[in-house]
């Protein structure tokens, strides 16, 4: 049986900055237009604020990232499929001696989704992948996570 899945995304480092512009003006909006409305409830100027903060973290891993590949720089994530999570995760624990924590299986996980990236040869192995992919700002990190867990969400337009 054939699925249409798993979805990808493939983008330039600029493409996302444009994205992540948005996001950030459209989170600044929602915050003028809650602080100029009385009856607005706080938490929902707080989840604005969130996202506003969110969104800076996200444009400066962007900057960083187009200061040190370039503007068309392209990244291409793929969803998971169970089977691929799967092996991801054997693999590192497989190949990692003691405890692994949360954050150091997300950083396998980002390096097990990423297809294309300009600090990847795509001859790495997956331990190799995950350490280069380490070594990058946490922001440029956090960024990744956030698109991957957006790829992998079944109630966007991922269906």
């Amino acid at each position: 049986m054939n699925f249409d899945y798993p979805p990808t995304r493939k983008v330039t480092l600029e493409q996302a900055l444009d994205d992540v512009d948005r996001e950030l003006a459209d989170a600044e909006d929602r915050i003028h237009r809650l602080e100029g409305d009385e009856d607005a409830q706080e938490s929902a100027l707080a989840e604005a604020r969130a996202d506003q903060e969110d969104a800076r973290s996200k444009t400066n891993a962007l900057e960083w990232a187009i200061n040190e590949f370039g503007p068309e720089t392209r990244i291409k994530l793929e969803a998971f499929t169970a089977t691929t999570r799967a092996r991801a995760i054997d693999e590192m624990q497989s190949s990692t001696m003691g405890e692994i924590g949360g954050m150091e299986q997300r950083i396998w996980l980002l390096a097990a989704a990423l297809q294309d990236a300009p600090w990847l040869t795509g001859e790495e192995s997956l331990a190799e992948a995950a350490q280069v992919t380490g070594a990058l700002p946490p922001a440029v990190q956090d960024y990744l996570d956030d698109e991957l867990t957006a790829l992998n969400d079944l109630g966007n337009e991922n269906l």
